[in-house]
C-alpha cells in the first residue's frame, strides 16, 4: 500500500511539474536567474505587541498568442491587524486596526527584437479598507520596468512604480537584479521593495536572507486612513517536499525604521501632534513569518534555466 501511494505521488508530481514548466516554457524564451516561481502561496507574519499579517495569492504566467510575450495574472489578498498603543490620555486607550486588501496585478512581459531586452508593464487595481468595507476605496497604480540580460546568469532591472494612495500619489524609482552566482547561490530582487539571497545546503533545504518593504494605505482619501510603512529584514529556511513542489518557510528577523501613521481624521490626530499624519509610535520589533507555497524551481535543470525568463 505504501509503495503504491509513493508511486502515485511520484507520477502525480512529475505530471504537475511537466505541465507547469511546459506552460512557462511557452511564455517567453530567454534566460533566468531568479531561482523559482510560487504558483500559489499563503503566509502568516507575527510581530509581538505590534502586528499580525495574513496573505494568500496565486501567480499564473500565460502565453499571448504565438508571440514571445506573456501575461502574468497574480491576484492576492492580505490583512493586517495593527496594535495601536494607548495614549497617556484616558480617552485614547489601546486599539486594534484591521487593514484589508484585495489586489489584482496584471503584468505584460514584452520581448524586444534585441533578445537581451524586455519591457515589463504592470497595472494594479486595489480595494483597501480600514476596519469596515465602507471605509475603503479603490486604488489604481502600476509599474514600468526595463530588464537587460547581461549574461545568462545576470539580469539588470530598472523602472518606476506609482500608486494613487489614500495619502496621495506615491511614486518610487526601482532598481534590481536577478543573479545566479553559482549552482548554490542566488541573489534577486527589486529595491527598495525586496531583495533575497539564497544558499542551497541540500536539495530539500535552503536558507537565506530576505528584505521586504511595504508602503500601503487603507481607508478614505478624506483623511480617514492609516498608512503602513513596514520594513522586514530576516533570515529564512526553506524545506522542500514532494519533489520540490511544496515549500515550507520559516523566517525570523527584525523590522527597520517602520512606521504606522494615521490621517487627519484619526482619533489620535491632534493629541500626538498635528501635521500630515499622526504617528502612532508603534516602533520596530522582532517578527516571525511562516509560509507554504506551491513552487516551481527554475534552476533544477540546465534546459529550464536557459529557457525561462525571470518572473517580474
Amino acid at each position: 500500500m505504501f509503495r503504491s501511494t509513493e508511486n502515485f505521488l511520484r507520477i502525480f508530481n512529475a505530471m504537475m511539474r511537466s505541465l507547469l514548466l511546459g506552460g512557462l516554457l511557452l511564455s517567453v524564451p530567454g534566460t533566468v536567474a531568479q531561482p523559482y516561481l510560487d504558483i500559489a502561496s499563503t503566509m502568516f507574519t507575527y510581530s509581538p505587541d505590534r502586528l499580525q499579517r495574513w496573505e494568500a495569492g496565486i501567480s499564473l504566467p500565460l502565453p499571448i498568442g504565438k508571440s514571445n510575450d506573456k501575461l502574468v495574472v497574480s491576484p492576492f489578498w492580505e490583512e493586517w491587524k495593527a496594535a495601536v498603543p494607548a495614549h497617556r490620555s484616558p480617552d485614547l486607550p489601546q486599539r486594534s486596526d484591521r487593514l484589508t486588501s484585495w489586489v489584482l496585478p496584471l503584468t505584460w512581459v514584452h520581448a524586444l527584437r534585441n533578445e537581451n531586452w524586455k519591457i515589463i508593464l504592470t497595472g494594479i487595481v486595489r480595494r483597501h479598507h480600514l476596519n469596515a468595507f465602507e471605509r475603503g476605496e479603490v486604488q489604481y497604480g502600476g509599474a514600468l520596468i526595463s530588464t537587460y540580460t547581461y549574461k545568462p546568469s545576470l539580469t539588470w532591472k530598472a523602472g518606476v512604480y506609482a500608486n494613487r494612495d489614500a495619502f496621495g500619489l506615491f511614486v518610487l524609482p526601482l532598481l534590481g537584479l536577478d543573479w545566479r552566482i553559482d549552482a548554490k547561490h542566488n541573489v534577486w530582487g527589486m529595491l527598495p521593495g525586496t531583495i533575497h539571497y539564497e544558499h542551497k545546503v541540500f536539495e530539500r533545504f535552503h536558507w537565506g536572507i530576505a528584505f521586504r518593504a511595504f508602503t500601503n494605505s487603507y481607508g478614505l482619501r478624506s483623511g480617514d486612513f492609516e498608512r503602513m510603512d513596514e520594513n522586514q529584514l530576516g533570515a529564512f529556511g526553506d524545506i522542500y517536499m514532494f519533489k520540490q513542489l511544496i515549500a515550507l518557510r520559516c523566517e525570523v528577523g527584525h523590522t527597520v525604521l517602520s512606521q504606522y501613521q494615521g490621517g487627519s481624521l484619526d482619533d489620535r490626530y491632534g493629541a500626538l501632534g498635528e501635521g500630515k499624519y499622526v504617528d502612532h509610535r508603534m516602533g520596530d520589533g522582532p517578527y516571525v513569518k511562516l509560509m507554504m507555497s506551491f513552487r516551481v524551481r527554475l534552476d533544477t535543470e540546465q534546459k529550464v534555466r536557459n529557457d525561462i525568463p525571470s518572473d517580474p
